[in-house]
């Protein structure tokens, strides 16, 4: 085989493999991230535990939460505008839609963050 084009680069595309081999792979790993982020939404596996912090009290969220049969902490704190209540639970992952809302008809604005779950001792369901 005859190589002594790569020799004269004014002459030849010696640069464009390299740069689409590049190109494929960047395409490759985004597609495979944005499939593998697609496909773990849709199966909603896993465990999240979410947490909302209302102003006053939160009560009658946590009551709703718990008609829901959820697994509910709530926790008495200061913030920068006064009392608030910091309310955990911990669910599955498919259970988010209901969780949220519940959170929403309780407050619209509520503050709330949501985050997975490394390992747990139980699940958030039913009573303790």
């Amino acid at each position: 085989m005859n190589l002594e084009f790569l020799l004269h680069a004014e002459s030849s595309w010696w640069w464009v493999l390299p740069v689409l081999v590049f190109a494929a792979r960047v395409v490759d790993v985004s597609l495979g991230t944005f499939v593998g982020l697609v496909i773990e939404q849709k199966l909603a596996l896993g465990t999240l535990i979410v947490r909302v912090i209302t102003q006053g009290e939160g009560d009658a969220l946590v009551m709703e939460l718990r008609r829901r049969d959820y697994r509910v902490t709530c926790i008495d704190a200061r913030g920068a505008t006064g009392k608030v209540n910091v309310i955990f639970t911990v669910i599955r992952r498919s259970d988010l839609p209901d969780v949220l809302t519940a959170v929403r008809s309780f407050n619209p604005q509520a503050f709330y963050t949501v985050e997975d779950v490394r390992s747990m001792s139980g699940i958030g369901r039913g009573p303790i």
